[in-house]
């Protein structure tokens, strides 16, 4: 698997994310360089984008999506709806 074959980050939907070193103790990990996220650290490249695309998906893609929702819902609480 290749860094373009990865999915968006879950935080910022950003696309161009990439697996890289880490730690100094030599673990990768894939980065969104958007949002600073990191995914689970592994010993390699290849199993930090295998541990990257086990990730839970969610309808949304976004946080923002989920931020959107979550107004919605405290607006419609606030006007007894």
């Amino acid at each position: 698997m290749t860094d373009a074959e990865l999915s968006a980050c879950p935080f910022c939907a950003f696309t161009d994310v990439r697996a890289g070193l880490s730690t100094e103790d030599g673990d990768y990990a894939v980065e969104c360089p958007n949002c600073l996220c990191e995914g689970p650290m592994a010993a390699d490249p290849e199993t930090s984008r295998q541990l990257w695309q086990r990730r839970v998906q969610t309808q949304s893609t976004s946080w923002l999506d989920h931020a959107q929702v979550g107004r919605d819902e405290f607006r419609g609480m606030s006007r007894g709806t």
